[in-house]
């Protein structure tokens, strides 16, 4: 005779193992390329109270583009630039500029070479000239000024850089600056969006976008009325002696 086989099977467990509720391979904010070091970030603090108005700081971010805001908060009110030196571009906090009464951790990676803003609207402002798109990471305000110092081609040297914000689906002059002999140029900036970088010449800049020509006409007027006074002086001789 066979053995009997069992008359019920094992019971299957009624309920799955729970999932660990977090992915151990998903990094943390804090392993993250963007952001610094706590150590490091403990030390730019530590020499930001140590350092007497009027100085500057220099920052080498390296990688990260994430400003922690305990460096903010640390700067805020004080008379001292923070240079925080990324891949490609410079950002210069000066802390009286800072007026968020509760900074937070704000990522300020610029991104160049950008396609947000559409072609049509680029040419209706610049024609075929060549232009520069950039686009900021975060979103929305800073709550502070920063001056970027960026690089776009020594090309345009001696230039004037004319930044735009996209807005509405229009184009609108915030601030120039004069491109320098390495092709950098500073523009300030309070909050994130879409820009574009109009590298005009300098003669060109003073008369585009319906903007009035400032060059100084004060200077021919002393040659205008001396033309008037010798065309009088002309006329009296010739008619005097007509008149003989």
């Amino acid at each position: 005779e066979k053995p009997e086989e069992p008359s019920e099977k094992p019971e299957e467990p009624s309920e799955k193992p729970e999932e660990p509720s977090e992915r151990p391979d998903v990094p943390s904010e804090e392993g993250n390329a963007s952001v610094l070091p706590q150590e490091t970030i403990q030390g730019i603090v530590e020499k930001i109270h140590n350092t007497n108005a009027g100085q500057e700081i220099d920052v080498p971010m390296e990688k990260a583009t994430v400003v922690p805001k305990a460096i903010l908060e640390a700067a805020k009110g004080k008379n001292i630039n923070v240079k925080l030196r990324m891949e490609g571009y410079t950002w210069t906090i000066n802390g009286r500029n800072i007026d968020s009464d509760n900074p937070n951790d704000i990522n300020l990676e610029v991104k160049m070479d950008t396609d947000a803003i559409p072609a049509e609207t680029v040419r209706a402002l610049a024609g075929n000239d060549a232009t520069r798109q950039l686009s900021l990471t975060h979103n929305g305000d800073f709550g502070f000024q920063a001056t970027l110092t960026i690089n776009i081609g020594k090309e345009y040297a001696g230039r004037q850089g004319n930044l735009y914000y996209y807005n509405n689906g229009k184009l609108e002059l915030t601030t120039t600056g004069k491109i320098a002999e390495n092709g950098e140029v500073d523009f300030a900036f309070t909050h994130a969006s879409d820009w574009l970088v109009y590298p005009e010449s300098v003669s060109k800049g003073e008369e585009s976008n319906g903007a009035p020509n400032t060059k100084d006409s004060s200077s021919a007027a002393p040659y205008t009325m001396l033309l008037v006074f010798c065309a009088g002086i002309m006329a009296f001789t010739v008619r005097k002696y007509v008149l003989r």
